[in-house]
């Protein structure tokens, strides 16, 4: 388009320099060829009149108006000089020639300036014709065009656009709106001024919400404004129109838009008494709902919040919150509950909007119940609900979490009570409880604070005592030895009889349940040596077939248990191996039960296949204690007795000190009370003959340190055996 326009303009300046060269030739030319002492051509060309030459300057001179304007006058008038100078100077005959021509050029460049103005100004008039109708094209394009129901109307409040959408709002066509001053009639039953026609008329802020209560200024466009307006029918508009200005900033007219926002406000209305409902459940909530913002200042709070920090709500909004605000975190804090008492709560945080500012969301639950429940349900999973004592699982867990070099040396006390199956099964199950809850009170009075305490069974306690040293576990199981039968002293019906037992753990144990183990085992021990007891019955029992069965038994158990307690108390055991020792020399031959009379009572030698059948005894004994409960202590004496120091021994072939101390002291007592005494198949020994054999058999048959200290026991019991004999 540019190199067009500049073409065609390139074009018409070589017309208009063609035309003045032309003019210059035909009004110098001559007077030229004069002047040099020619003479001039006669033709007819040259011949035109002067003020008819002069005349034709007005054709480029129009002819440069009209296509170049101002610019194009003054360069033709320049020319036009340059053209009359020459003549007006040396060739004109007239007077005042070069006066003519200078009100020539200036009469020239007048006419012709005149016309590029006028020209200028009808150029300029219809361009701004034509903007004025591309702006009412693409205002009209726009208001056809556009989905929101819209119309316009001019200065004089007439009509002039009147969109689709309007008229399907309406169901007024735009032929019968447009020209008209009714764009009032779809919305009102009678005549009302429009918002429209406020802008129009340039109406005040005040005087506009004298017609639209509802109104607001629009923050995007200057001088328009905002209203929401019900109409009679219920429908809800939503009005904004605004001004449009002409060049000069006039206002020539409004447009103005409707929307249809029924259905919204339908729904502010829902979310009202949506919000109405919710402010209804958050204040009538028993949880403490707290607003607090991201400087932790209270926004908000319900009325559970009041009675939870016992506070009014206007003294706790505005208010520094202090607490730390971390996102999903769960916390417990005290409380106020509605008995003005201190409970438990349970705060959670989340992030969340207040006012379009993010925020913090904070409820608060009372716990206190659930606290209380979760408490009572953890005591009870841990303590006996009878005794009130802990229980095995708590017992079991303590036992790992004590068993740390800080803690030693630990005594495990084991009690049990003799006979409860009895007196259930007897006096009833109420009369059984009332020994449980005797047992656990003596407990817990002897015990010390820090000791633990629990019922681990049926008629089962256990004590676990840290920083206890030997001596203090003994005076421990003496304290309630004395204090159950200071109870007893004071009922006749509902008597006591509890079986103790206890081991140390300093470290010798790899955990606590050997420590557990070894203390049962200790107080099975004395539960057989308890004449109270169900197990005493047991053993006596044992004895009783023993000596029907071999009547030298009887006295040969009775001289065993004084000579194995004794080398026992030598070699420092302590009171419940010294109590199983004495037991196993009552019963280390239980296997011989099984063993047959002709075996059992052969004078003469065994043979290979009767010493077999005659070894057996010792396994047939374990078995037996094994599958007793209250033996079990006493098995593995049982099965070792006839273990030998070199290791020839049988049933295992253990050696030195693999065999059990306890077997190891009946392997001695054993033999040398035999060889004092009488058999079908071999005759007796001196005690000389005897205590010679012990040392021949030391280090080989028997342990060399515990045969020493055997003889030691003979030689001081000799020794008084003399003195009594001589007194």
């Amino acid at each position: 388009m540019i190199k067009k326009m500049s073409g065609w303009r390139n074009a018409h300046l070589w017309y208009l320099t063609i035309i003045m060269i032309v003019l210059a030739i035909l009004y110098d030319l001559p007077g030229i060829i004069t002047l040099m002492g020619g003479k001039a051509p006669n033709w007819p060309i040259f011949n035109i009149p002067h003020g008819l030459h002069r005349g034709l300057f007005f054709i480029p001179m129009l002819y440069a108006a009209y296509k170049f304007r101002v610019k194009g006058v003054i360069v033709i008038a320049l020319f036009s000089m340059l053209i009359f100078l020459p003549r007006a100077l040396f060739i004109s005959p007239y007077p005042y020639a070069l006066l003519r021509a200078i009100m020539f050029v200036i009469v020239l460049w007048s006419s012709g300036f005149c016309l590029a103005m006028a020209l200028n100004a009808t150029t300029m008039r219809k361009q701004a014709e034509e903007k004025l109708r591309e702006s009412e094209k693409i205002l009209s394009e726009i208001v056809q065009g556009n989905s929101i129901p819209t119309f316009v109307i001019n200065k004089e409040h007439i009509i002039t656009h009147w969109n689709k959408a309007i008229e399907v709002l309406t169901g007024l066509p735009a032929k019968e709106m447009y020209g008209t001053k009714k764009q009032w009639m779809p919305f009102y039953a009678k005549e009302k001024v429009c918002m429209a026609d406020l802008i129009v008329d340039g109406a005040s802020e005040e005087v506009v919400s004298r017609h639209y209560h509802r109104n607001k200024k629009s923050s995007l466009i200057s001088g328009a404004y905002e209203s929401e307006s019900p109409l009679p029918d219920g429908v809800w508009l939503r009005f904004t129109a605004s001004p449009l200005y002409n060049q000069k900033g006039q206002i020539i007219g409004a447009i103005e838009t409707l929307e249809d926002i029924t259905g919204r406000k339908k729904a502010e209305e829902k979310l009202q008494v949506a919000m109405a409902s919710f402010h209804n459940v958050v204040q009538k909530s028993v949880d403490g709902i707290i607003v607090v913002d991201r400087n932790g200042i209270v926004r908000f709070v319900n009325l559970a919040t009041e009675i939870i920090f016992n506070h009014k709500a206007d003294e706790l909004i505005g208010e520094l919150f202090g607490f730390a605000l971390v996102d999903t975190a769960f916390k417990e804090i005290d409380i106020f509950r509605p008995d003005k008492k201190m409970g438990v709560g349970e705060m959670r945080v989340t992030e969340t909007q207040w006012e379009d500012s993010p925020a913090y969301l904070v409820s608060i639950r009372d716990i206190t119940e659930r606290k209380q429940a979760e408490e009572k349900l953890r005591y009870l999973s841990f303590h006996d609900s009878l005794t009130e004592l802990y229980n095995r699982t708590y017992f079991e867990e303590e036992m790992k979490r004590i068993n740390t070099k800080r803690n030693y040396p630990i005594a495990v006390i084991m009690a049990d009570i003799n006979g409860l199956k009895l007196v259930n099964d007897t006096l009833g199950h109420n009369n059984g409880d009332k020994l449980l809850k005797n047992t656990a009170r003596i407990l817990k009075s002897v015990a010390r604070e820090g000791d633990i305490i629990a019922r681990i069974g049926g008629d089962e306690f256990a004590v676990i005592l840290p920083h206890t040293e030997e001596n203090a576990a003994q005076a421990f199981c003496n304290r309630f030895r004395d204090a159950y039968k200071k109870h007893n002293s004071k009922t006749t019906l509902l008597k006591l009889s509890v079986a103790l037992g206890y081991a140390m753990q300093s470290g010798q144990y790899k955990d606590m349940e050997g420590v557990f183990e070894q203390a049962d085992e200790n107080m099975y021990t004395e539960k057989l040596s308890d004449t109270a007891s169900r197990e005493k019955h047991i053993i006596d029992t044992f004895r009783t077939i023993l000596v029907i069965r071999d009547p030298h038994t009887e006295k040969h158990a009775e001289r065993l248990q004084d000579l194995a307690e004794a080398l026992g108390k030598s070699i420092e055991l302590s009171g419940f191996k010294l109590k199983r020792l004495r037991l196993l020399a009552l019963l280390h031959d239980i296997g011989k039960i099984g063993t047959p009379d002709n075996i059992l009572f052969k004078p003469d030698k065994l043979t290979e296949e009767e010493w077999e059948i005659m070894k057996k005894h010792t396994e047939n004994g374990y078995k037996m204690a094994n599958n007793i409960p209250q033996l079990v202590p006493l098995a593995r004496g049982t099965l070792h007795h006839h273990e030998r120091w070199d290791g020839t021994g049988y049933p295992k072939g253990l050696k030195g000190e693999e065999i059990p101390v306890l077997s190891r002291i009946i392997s001695i007592v054993d033999a040398y009370d035999v060889m004092l005494t009488e058999r079908p198949y071999k005759k007796v020994m001196t005690e000389e003959e005897a205590i010679k054999e012990l040392k021949r058999c030391a280090g080989t048959q028997f342990d060399p340190e515990l045969v020493e200290k055997f003889l030691k026991i003979l030689t001081v019991q000799n020794l008084k055996l003399s003195q009594t004999a001589a007194l």
